[in-house]
């Protein structure tokens, strides 16, 4: 029971790190392509 609580919120925090990263890639990328380009 507990373990898998533990298991559980371990999964969670590492899948909020991933997507927290990748949502950070997508601003910066973002951000490179507005202030990069002409328009």
């Amino acid at each position: 029971m507990s373990e898998n609580k533990i298991a559980s919120y371990i999964s969670k925090q590492f899948i909020q790190r991933k997507a927290r990263k990748i949502t950070m890639k997508r601003v910066n990328y973002m951000h490179i392509l507005t202030v990069h380009s002409p328009l």
